[in-house]
């Protein structure tokens, strides 16, 4: 089939002019859709000749041939570089100069040359797309162009939507429930009218009522997004009859990432919340999972955000019932958070750090680099507190010691790679939950399964994983794990959850 598929790219201008015509896409769409295709082909035959091929020579005692015709691998591993030789592909064995056997014959001693860096960007369009990789060719190189590849074709697990009007999808998108661009069949009609197995459907709010909150906000701030988790937010029933009684006090545990985002007062956001993070997240570490953690609302944030030092000092020396109805929720934001600045008099630092960063105060020009790497921290810190905000009310930890207390904080840390509920350093690639790797991506999120096992109607989850289970057996759970948790998130707190991204590409 794949093969096949090839031959009909395979045209002469006129054939593929005439083709055209009746395809609603520019030509440069058109071009970048047929190289995707390309190296999409490339890769599943190159996977098919390994399963088929190379997968059993691995294993086998006999030393095949080695094929020419193949690129090879270079590695340090002796069992790596053992089972490629034996299936016949050609391998380079690196060692360091002490560990070369006197037997060892050699031909010629060179110097290694690095390859050239080159760059992967796209920029047919108008806005361009960002740059995805600088750098060398290697793993990172081909971590990136992959990470481009799931952002922009990624399957995830298709649910039934409401009824089609044959509306089109991208050409090469995999879901094979929506992918046709010749609308559904009848019967396919027919499904989609079914009602969601837990009644209500989404309702996104009126033009009125601002933006959808359970879609990411446009900005090119935000980072890219994990397939599963935002279109678990889109499913989400948000009828407001699912509201708990019982419901956590409305607000946020730390600056809305989507606000931050589209902030207008970037630069002043950014030298605020760098002021206050470094004792915040010091704070974070103690009340992080006890009745200690507290959200606050948008108001409270943006006040807090925005103000410049002077402001700050008259919130501070103010009370919330001698200040102006304009001026309340800054002497709010103050009685908060005053805490959290390092001077008496709320100063900001003339320099701030965010990990490698070094920045000078005041920010004349916001750099994107930093603007999206501190937006992908409030997302992921976001989403580690809520969870945890939510987890303590359910499991009713109130009512158990601190003892207990630590133990399901531990439990829930697991869930996350550096093992702690608040960011300790900036990861160098996606891993836990945002990992590309399927293996990787099913030890996390069996941990987050085991957590939320404990919530009441969890009777989804009872599926376990192993990092050895099949793909499509760790995105259905996956599935079913991040549905789970967007819609209980929404009936304990009224809003939709803050979910974790992909790391920025810069």
């Amino acid at each position: 089939n794949i093969h096949a598929a090839l031959k009909n790219f395979a045209l002469s201008a006129s054939e593929a002019v005439e083709r055209m015509r009746s395809i609603p896409v520019t030509l440069q769409r058109f071009l970048w859709e047929m190289r995707e295709y390309q190296r999409y082909y490339a890769e599943a035959s190159a996977y098919m000749d390994f399963v088929n091929t190379f997968n059993a020579r691995m294993v086998d005692t006999k030393v095949h041939q080695t094929d020419s015709s193949l690129m090879g691998a270079i590695s340090a591993d002796p069992a790596v570089v053992s089972r490629l030789y034996r299936a016949g592909i050609p391998v380079w064995y690196i060692r360091r100069y002490s560990q070369l056997v006197p037997e060892l014959k050699i031909q010629e001693v060179v110097e290694p040359s690095l390859p050239q860096e080159r760059g992967v960007m796209i920029l047919e369009y108008d806005p361009p797309y960002p740059t995805q990789y600088v750098g060398p060719p290697g793993l990172a190189h081909l971590s990136a162009v992959h990470t481009f590849g799931m952002r922009v074709y990624s399957a995830g697990i298709p649910d039934p939507g409401p009824a089609s009007t044959g509306s089109l999808r991208r050409p090469l998108n995999p879901d094979s429930a929506t992918s046709s661009s010749r609308g559904p069949s009848k019967k396919s009609k027919a499904a989609h009218k079914a009602p969601p197995p837990t009644g209500s459907t989404h309702t996104p709010p009126t033009p009125k009522a601002g933006r959808d909150h359970f879609v990411d906000a446009d900005s090119s701030l935000i980072p890219p997004p994990i397939t599963q988790w935002s279109k678990a937010l889109e499913r989400v029933q948000n009828d407001p009859a699912r509201l708990s009684k019982d419901r956590l006090p409305s607000g946020h545990y730390c600056p809305n990432p989507a606000t931050f985002a589209t902030a207008n007062s970037l630069a002043r956001f950014l030298e605020t919340w760098l002021t206050i993070r470094p004792a915040w997240l010091a704070h974070m570490q103690d009340a992080v999972y006890s009745d200690a953690l507290v959200p606050y609302s948008k108001p409270i944030w943006n006040a807090l955000l925005v103000m410049t030092d002077e402001q700050r000092r008259t919130a501070a020396a103010a009370t919330p019932t001698s200040a102006a109805k304009s001026a309340k929720h800054r002497v709010e934001a103050m009685q908060a958070f005053g805490r959290f600045f390092p001077t008496d008099d709320f100063a900001t630092p003339s320099t701030l750090q965010f990990f490698e960063f070094t920045v000078k105060t005041p920010i004349r020009e916001v750099v994107p680099s930093l603007a999206r790497k501190v937006v992908w921290e409030l997302y992921e810190l976001s989403f580690r507190l809520e969870l945890a905000a939510v987890d303590f009310k359910l499991t009713r930890q109130v009512s158990t010691g601190r003892y207990a207390w630590t133990q399901r904080r531990a439990e829930i840390a697991k869930c996350f790679p550096n093992g702690s509920l608040v960011l300790t350093q900036y990861p160098a690639s996606n891993g836990g939950l945002a990992s590309l790797q399927s293996g990787v991506l099913a030890a996390y999120v069996e941990h987050l399964r085991r957590v939320l096992a404990k919530w009441p109607n969890a009777s989804s989850l009872q599926r376990t994983l192993r990092p050895e289970d099949h793909p499509n057996l760790i995105l259905e759970v996956e599935h079913d794990v991040v549905s789970f948790y967007c819609q209980a998130f929404y009936d304990l707190c009224g809003r939709a959850a803050v979910v974790p991204h992909r790391l920025p590409a810069d």
